[in-house]
């Protein structure tokens, strides 16, 4: 059988994790009372352990009895709670409910002990109950603020649908409105947003499907009534308009010269900038599908938070019950009874707020997205969750077995061929081509390699994902991926293998090929694998996991577009990604290079290299990873206005300098591009490894609870990974001076030095994700974020 504790935790909303019942640190005071129980023989009381045995005895033959006579008679004396078996109990303990005196304040438990239970235990015991009481307070008091702010949601969604039925209304009319007309009383426009919206309510209210009263929403809805009364000359109905807040290079050009305008304008004084007006909006098809979706999302992500709080009403009713049981089985008392009646009568317990307004929710849904189908609107308004299909399980030990097989084939075969393939052929030179065909290492090993480093990464995502998912880091919600189509990890590491298998024995077969025919044309077949990937991400149909490959490729083009998109954690997260490929994309273009030009056919890597438009295109690839996460930060500072985004910006302009300073010293080997070099790799590598360790990751606080670490920790037993992740992190930071030395560290040649240390990047990057998203979920804990944010299509325009 599972433990409370272990069930507890298994089903606690994490970002929600500290305002819980605490319930390890109340199962330690009732530890602290079972020793003073048990150090105290002498302590004697109506509750004792032996005193209860006896009656237990007593009463379970009485039970036996009455089991054989008659069941009801047997079941009403086991329906008997012990407290009114043990009378003497009864009076152990008071719970007294003190009313807020001031406005904004809530309701407060506290416990009075009687004198049976003030003996010689007494004061573990009044520790026990003033946790106890912190504990219902708080759990009390979370629950109420949660239904006040999910109550002025949904009243916001109610307004937000209100005004939807206008603009149905007024495309089924073919109008137009303007925005400023809508604040004109005396307009007598027919199809504005504030009298449209009125006939919406009417036919809303003529439908009574808002179940909620006022007495029962409490002061958030009436709050709410008096704001639209106030705003709007007296009407409930506050004036909006429609304002998809499309986030495009267009619009984000077109929001900052329209900002510079207005500025010019107020220069000119109020008059001038008063008259220039707004522009009409037409209502078009597009916007009306446009606003649905964005209503559809704000319903799911309510729905999903109402959720959320009625399973933790739930869950804390157990563990108050649950953690009373365990303190009466500890000290003998019955206290059990008494105290979770004040449980069961308070606000979490009693409230019925959470339920009427999920019903409320899917009432208003069904009328407006699904014509009144409410099991339809139901099942679009709950989470989907994935089904574990063993099909995924049996392939990725299929293909893993695979491509372990090919890579063994392939490393004996290329060991065979060890002469022939790393070393210079002997043969004579092709007419007209002075130097000899180069090694298979220069030019099919680049080809590899970009797919290996591609494919090592998924496998580190993959991890990733398994080790989130283990922890209960919620990284689908902070990637803002839609409910049910992420990917798990067997998924990941299965298509990741399927990968494997496919490069591996592609490089099988063309080895094999090698030794049958001298043809330059087979030097093609290794490309394949990066084709078949690239096919596979830019599939139109809906297969392959479509959402998942739609899902990056705009992740991509908001990062290549930086800084014309607002900044998202999954766009840094890809631009970090990136800045671990740079060798993958430095490959990349020596293989466009390699088999546009055509130069695979007479095996001539060295026309490549000294081509000064590859050597262009190798600067830019290599910096450009840097660039937009540049550009990135510059956005999110002037978005935030937070200087730590500056700081972070300039640790990408001193890294990318560093690179180019790098790549500059590799072509001219120069003593001043040297000392360049280092001094910037340097003070790049500094600044990296303590934005990694003390930004990213939270760590090296010296004075937290877990010292050098930080006070919250996902993993608290298992401190040393943290250690060790931090001395990797530093080590695999300083690779870059790998490429100053050249050293090859016992491998056959440069080219596997630079694959090797590149694969080690890949890792670190991998490690570091893990820890960098646990950061990250740390922060929505202390802000207790569990649900998005989702923008609202209708904007009031006394808020504008």
């Amino acid at each position: 059988m599972v433990k409370f504790g272990k069930e507890l935790e298994a089903q606690l909303v994490q970002e929600w994790r500290s305002a819980y019942v605490d319930y390890k640190q109340l199962k330690r005071k009732i530890a602290a009372v079972k020793e003073a129980v048990a150090d105290s023989p002498s302590v004697k009381h109506p509750g004792s352990k032996n005193f209860t045995r006896q009656i237990t005895r007593k009463v379970s033959k009485v039970q036996d009895s009455f089991v054989t006579a008659t069941g009801r008679a047997a079941d009403f004396l086991r329906s008997r709670p012990i407290s009114r078996r043990l009378r003497q109990n009864e009076e152990l303990l008071k719970v007294e409910r003190i009313d807020p005196t001031e406005e904004g304040k809530y309701e407060e438990y506290t416990t009075e002990l009687s004198d049976v239970l003030r003996g010689s235990l007494g004061f573990k015991i009044g520790l026990f109950f003033a946790q106890l009481d912190g504990e219902f307070n708080k759990v009390n008091h979370f629950c109420m603020n949660k239904e006040k702010e999910f109550v002025s949601q949904f009243e916001t969604l109610r307004q937000q649908v209100e005004a939807l039925e206008d603009i149905r209304v007024i495309l089924k009319q073919g109008g137009s409105y303007h925005p400023a007309a809508a604040t004109e009383s005396d307009s007598g426009r027919s199809n504005t947003i504030s009298e449209a919206v009125e006939r919406a309510t009417e036919r809303l209210a003529s439908r009574q499907d808002l179940k909620i009263e006022m007495n029962e929403l409490g002061p958030a809805r009436e709050k709410s009534d008096h704001d639209s009364s106030s705003r709007g000359g007296g009407s409930n109905k506050p004036h909006m308009r429609l304002q998809i807040p499309v986030d495009t290079p267009r619009t984000a050009i077109k929001s900052v010269t329209q900002s510079l305008w207005e500025d010019l304008l107020k220069l000119g004084g109020p008059e001038n900038f008063s008259s220039g007006g707004e522009a009409g909006f037409t209502v078009t098809k597009k916007n009306v599908r446009a606003a649905e979706k964005m209503l559809k999302d704000a319903f799911q992500e309510l729905y999903r938070g109402l959720g959320l709080l009625k399973s933790y009403c739930s869950l804390n009713g157990i563990a108050f019950w649950k953690i009373l049981k365990k303190f009466d089985k500890a000290s003998g008392y019955r206290t059990l009874d008494i105290y979770i009646k004040a449980v069961e009568l308070s606000h979490f317990s009693t409230s019925k707020t959470t339920i009427t307004l999920l019903e409320n929710l899917e009432e208003l849904y069904a009328k407006t997205f699904t014509k009144d189908d409410h099991s339809k609107a139901r099942n679009q308004l709950r989470l989907v969750k994935k089904k574990a299909s063993h099909k995924v399980t049996f392939f990725l030990g299929l293909f893993t077995g695979g491509s372990v097989a090919f890579l063994t084939i392939f490393a004996v075969l290329l060991n065979a061929n060890r002469d022939h393939y790393i070393r210079p052929n002997s043969a004579p030179a092709p007419p007209g081509q002075p130097q000899q065909p180069d090694s298979y290492l220069r030019t099919i090993f680049p080809v590899f390699s970009i797919s290996a480093l591609i494919i090592l990464h998924m496998f580190m995502y993959g991890f990733n994902v398994y080790f989130w998912s283990k922890w209960r880091i919620n990284f689908a919600f902070m990637f803002d991926m839609r409910q049910g189509t992420e990917l798990r990890h067997p998924e990941i590491l299965m298509v990741a293998s399927v990968l494997l298998t496919i490069l591996m024995a592609v490089l099988v077969g063309q080895l094999t090929l090698h030794g049958v025919s001298d043809s330059p044309y087979v030097d093609l077949i290794p490309l394949s694998v990066f084709m078949l990937m690239v096919v596979v991400l830019l599939f139109p149909f809906n297969m392959f996991k479509r959402s998942s490959r739609i899902f990056f490729i705009t992740t991509f083009i908001h990062l290549s577009l930086a800084p014309f998109y607002k900044v998202l954690l999954k766009d840094f997260f890809l631009g970090d990604q990136l800045t671990s490929q740079v060798p993958m994309l430095r490959d990349l273009v020596f293989t466009l290079c390699y088999y546009t030009g055509g130069f695979f056919k007479q095996r001539d890597a060295d026309r490549c290299v000294t081509n000064e438009t590859y050597r262009a295109f190798i600067m830019i690839v290599s910096l450009i990873p840097y660039w937009w996460r540049f550009l990135q930060c510059l956005r999110r500072y002037f978005e935030e206005h937070d200087p730590l985004q500056m700081q972070n910006a300039g640790k990408y302009l001193i890294t990318a300098i560093a690179v180019a300073l790098r790549i500059q010293y590799m072509r001219y080997r120069n003593l001043i591009l040297f000392v360049l070099h280092i001094v910037a790799s340097v003070i790049a590598t500094i600044f990296q490894t303590y934005w990694d360790l003390c930004v990213d990751w939270g760590l090296l606080h010296k004075r937290s609870k877990n010292k050098w670490l930080r006070d919250s920790l996902i993993m608290p037993k298992a401190k040393f990974w943290y250690f060790l992740s931090i001395i990797v992190n530093v080590i695999l930071r300083l690779a870059w001076a790998q490429s100053i030395t050249r050293f090859r560290f016992g491998l056959p040649d440069i080219q596997v030095a630079d694959f090797t240390f590149a694969c080690l990047e890949v890792i670190r990057r991998g490690i570091w994700n893990f820890y960098r998203m646990e950061n990250e979920h740390l922060n929505n804990v202390g802000k207790y974020r569990a649900t998005k944010t989702v923008p609202l299509p209708f904007v009031r325009l006394e808020d504008e």
